[in-house]
């Protein structure tokens, strides 16, 4: 039967074309020819599984969805005598999908009606490949479109031919076809084209920082920049830009809670330096004082000797006005806080305020209604702003303009750079500023540090801000210094709003004169022989009965001997394991009924031998004079025994 129809095929498409049916057998397309009524005549490439196929419709191996194009394409064939093309998809027997380029040929020949040709090429692996072309292409286009970089393109005459996405607002017009170095300051121009330049002569990658223009900022990007080789020769720029912006602002902030680290630490170590040099300058003038005091009560002396004595005296004290200060800033000094109102109290210093100034300088207060009340040392936070308005006016000494604002804040967030660490919650803002030469960064730096001066020798003792940052610091709050040179300076305190809910604090009444003492024996303990012995003399001087000891040991041996001690004066820290709190509560173990007067040169003692912050017992700080003295020891007397601790 295949002959018949081979046959047949031969004779209508003529013996001219044996030649080419031969050709058609080797060929690798596969080669259908039918008859006029779309019957097979001839296939080159039989398939495995088809069977018979001479005279069978050429539409039984036509996939039913492409019926319609291979009838439409033979039929345009047969019409126009035109190759008309059509794709198909074949199922094979194992199940397997092929894809076919179908071009039709209609070849007249010796009968009437000719002979139509299929030339089927297997197109499988092609679109196999353009498919993961097509992927492949996707894929790189979406890892270029969603690159955390710009990735741009430029050509030899560094006009940008491609880039990946357009930011800081720009449009496709603003960008392509222009000079890639039109894209960056002006200041930054010429080196992006000249590195540019260098890599297409080159041929050598490159890289290099520039600044962009935002529509609300600066931005800061590292370009790196690569060759794109055409037959060897550099025919075009890659150019990666990465956003630096937010990894130097971090970079810039990691920088500046260091150093505001480092500034917190070495203050800190200050402190601690500070508050020993004035525990042992105390001692110190504690005995000068003490003893001058002593001499200057000689009747004997002559009119010259008592002026010279009261020349040391005053000298004396304002030696202590500086321990103080240094206590101050190492935040151990003795509070006193009580609650106050910061309008009040500011609004009562205008006057003192104005003649320390001076008519020069005007004073400009905004306090803010309804400000909250906050624990603080009245006398301190009016030494400090004080202190503050006299450098303000030292800062201009032209005259000029001084500020005092008020304000309630809630802090949000810790600061944590701030010693000691300020938490979150409500906060009393003061901020007295000037509009004077103000501070370089260097000066701002170490304008806190105690003895730190731009004053001339003689004019400043370098104390004023170290006392505010020390007091502010120890009430639990923080100071915050802004100043820029040529317009100023601004001290920012906040001071933590008041949790106790008592009225605000009245100036107390003057305390009566003290009286003498009436013969009570005293039980005095310092580990410094020359103020043990001084602070004896002074006492018997006050009409006590002494008996001393150097430790704690010696002085729990004393009592148990003697019974009519009626009060312990002793120092917070003597050497020992048992400092003065320790031998207090010992010694009030075996008397209840003992008074207790505590003194030390710290005023708030150290680490480990600080007086509670609950305790109501009786201090008397270092310097102390026979004043001084007889009140706390009058006070002491008059009031029951407290518990110690």
């Amino acid at each position: 039967m295949l002959g018949t129809w081979l046959s047949r095929a031969m004779r209508d498409i003529g013996r001219d074309n044996l030649e080419w049916l031969a050709e058609a057998q080797r060929a690798s397309e596969f080669l259908s020819l039918i008859d006029q009524d779309n019957r097979l005549l001839y296939v080159n490439h039989p398939q495995p599984g088809i069977g018979n196929y001479a005279g069978r419709s050429v539409f039984e191996f036509v996939a039913p969805e492409y019926h319609a194009a291979a009838r439409t394409a033979i039929e345009q064939a047969r019409e126009t005598g035109l190759p008309r093309h059509y794709e198909s998809m074949a199922t094979g027997p194992n199940g397997q999908q092929s894809f076919y380029s179908n071009w039709i040929f209609h070849l007249p020949g010796t009968s009437a009606s000719g002979v139509t040709a299929f030339v089927a090429t297997d197109i499988t692996e092609q679109r196999r490949m353009a498919a993961a072309l097509e992927q492949a292409d996707v894929t790189m286009r979406s890892l270029v479109d969603n690159a955390p970089d710009q990735i741009l393109i430029v050509d030899r005459e560094r006009r940008v031919l491609f880039i990946n996405r357009l930011e800081l607002g720009l449009r496709p017009e603003e960008v392509l076809s222009r000079p890639a170095e039109t894209l960056v300051l002006p200041g930054d121009r010429k080196r992006v084209a000249d590195q540019i330049e260098r890599v297409i002569v080159s041929g050598q990658r490159s890289s290099f920082e520039a600044t962009l223009q935002g529509p609300d900022a600066r931005r800061y990007y590292s370009v790196r920049l690569g060759p794109i080789l055409l037959d060897g020769r550099v025919n075009r720029v890659i150019m990666i830009v990465t956003d630096m912006t937010e990894r130097r602002q971090a970079e810039r902030e990691k920088a500046q809670l260091a150093a505001q680290l480092q500034q917190a630490q070495k203050m800190e170590a200050l402190g601690q330096l500070t508050g020993g040099v004035a525990h042992d300058f105390n001692n110190l003038l504690t005995a000068i004082g003490g003893n001058i005091e002593l001499a200057g009560s000689d009747p004997d002396l002559s009119p010259q000797a008592s002026e010279f004595l009261r020349e040391a005296v005053k000298a004396v004290q304002r030696a202590a006005e500086l321990t103080q200060r240094l206590l101050a800033f190492s935040r151990k000094q003795q509070l006193q806080p009580t609650v106050e109102n910061v309008n009040t109290l500011v609004s009562g210093m205008r006057s003192l305020l104005q003649r320390t100034l001076g008519e020069a300088v005007e004073i400009v207060m905004s306090q803010q209604a309804g400000l909250w009340p906050c624990e603080v040392d009245r006398s301190l936070l009016e030494h400090a702003v004080v202190n503050l308005a006299v450098n303000a006016r030292d800062a201009m000494p032209g005259g000029g303009c001084l500020s005092i604002e008020t304000a309630n804040v809630e802090l949000p967030m810790d600061l944590g750079a701030a010693q000691p660490p300020l938490s979150p919650g409500a906060y009393v803002r003061m901020m007295v500023s000037d509009d004077g030469v103000g501070m370089s960064e260097e000066v701002m730096r170490q304008a806190m540090e105690p003895f730190y001066t731009t004053k001339e020798v003689g004019e400043g003792s370098g104390l004023g801000l170290s006392m505010v940052y020390g007091f502010v610091a120890q009430s639990g709050g923080h100071v915050e210094l802004r100043s820029e040179l040529g317009r100023g300076t601004t001290v920012d305190i906040l001071l933590p709003r008041a949790r106790r809910d008592e009225e605000v604090a009245r100036p107390a009444a003057a305390e009566p004169p003290p009286q003498w003492g009436a013969g009570q024996l005293v039980l005095v303990v310092e580990d410094e022989s020359q103020l043990r012995d001084l602070s004896c003399r002074m006492l018997e001087r006050l009409g006590y009965r002494t008996l001393s000891a150097g430790n704690a040991r010696e002085a729990l041996a004393r009592l148990e001997h003697s019974p009519a001690v009626g009060l312990l004066f002793t120092d917070v820290v003597i050497p020992g394991r048992v400092n003065g709190l320790e031998l207090a509560k010992q010694a009030r173990a075996k008397r209840p009924d003992l008074r207790v007067l505590f003194t030390t040169g710290y005023a708030e003692g150290v680490a480990g031998t600080a007086l509670p912050a609950h305790t109501d017992m009786q201090l008397l700080r270092k310097p102390f004079g026979i004043q001084e003295l007889a009140t706390s020891m009058q006070r002491t007397f008059d009031e029951p025994p407290r518990q110690v601790g």
